[in-house]
């Protein structure tokens, strides 16, 4: 009976050796695995800064992209002769069916959202072309509302890339919330 009582105390004993041996082995491989787990978000932090840094606070240029020449000014005189010259090429029933307001409507928001927003001023770019229009970013805006066009789409009809049409949609929702929601919203 003892030699069992001695077998079994042999026994806890190397269990609990043994035992002591994985929870120290564990350990280590949690010890390994933080490690591992610290290093790796170290890279994503280190790696997404140097994007962040890269691409610098506008976006800026992409290295090996083209840059489009899409003729905004051919888009704005287009705009200009077709809608807003004394004869133009579209009558005033045509500006309201395309616009879904009357030309004088369009005409007071082209006069009272740049003043609220320099955002829809025209201005000179890098090169020193001339920007988009105030009447071209308008446009832009309310077509791709009241036809619920896609931003590509503006591209073909307002020369506007897809990320412009996009930032200018943007920037007049919040335009025009700010600057009628006490009269009309």
């Amino acid at each position: 009976m003892d030699s069992n009582w001695a077998l079994s105390s042999n026994l806890d004993s190397k269990w609990e050796e043994r035992r002591r041996q994985m929870m120290e082995e564990d350990e280590e491989d949690d010890a390994r695995m933080r490690t591992n787990t610290q290093l790796a978000t170290t890279a994503a932090t280190l790696w997404t800064q140097e994007q962040i840094q890269q691409e610098g606070p506008w976006g800026g240029s992409v290295v090996g992209r083209s840059n489009k020449c899409r003729g905004r000014a051919l888009g704005h005189q287009k705009l200009m002769m077709d809608y807003f010259v004394p004869n133009p090429v579209y009558t005033p029933k045509d500006f309201v069916r395309r616009f879904r307001m009357r030309r004088h409507v369009f005409l007071r928001l082209v006069n009272d959202i740049p003043n609220v927003n320099p955002y829809f001023k025209q201005t000179t770019d890098a090169t020193g072309n001339l920007g988009f229009s105030p009447h071209q970013k308008l446009t832009s805006a309310l077509r791709m509302l009241a036809y619920a066009s896609s931003a590509d789409q503006i591209d073909e009809s307002m020369r506007m890339s897809e990320s412009t049409s996009i930032e200018n949609l943007g920037e007049f929702c919040r335009t025009i919330v700010h600057t009628y929601k006490d009269e009309y919203l």
